[in-house]
């Protein structure tokens, strides 16, 4: 019985996500919500997903266009747009 429940604990912790996840990005997202849209930090970002801070919690599957922004460089005459618009659909909570 020990195996048993063993694997349910490792299961239960273990990070089921796919690609190493970057820490505090130098981005911020934007999404409209009905209200105007605030910048959200985003907490970490892989090459698979990032994870939004919010109030919200979107059903697992929700379609939602989200705009990253970078914070960390100045829009006038860096060459390259700051931000980027993407669909992203929300995984499970």
């Amino acid at each position: 019985m020990k195996s048993v429940t063993s694997w349910f604990k490792r299961l239960s912790v273990s990070d089921h996500r796919r690609a190493q996840r970057t820490k505090s990005p130098l981005l911020v997202a934007y999404y409209w919500d009905g209200a105007a849209p605030t910048s959200r930090t985003i907490q970490n970002i892989s090459s698979t997903g990032f994870y939004v801070v919010t109030k919200e919690r979107w059903l697992p599957g929700t379609m939602v266009t989200v705009t990253l922004q970078r914070t960390d460089m100045a829009h006038e005459n860096s060459g390259t747009e700051p931000h980027i618009s993407v669909a992203v659909k929300s995984g499970p909570s």
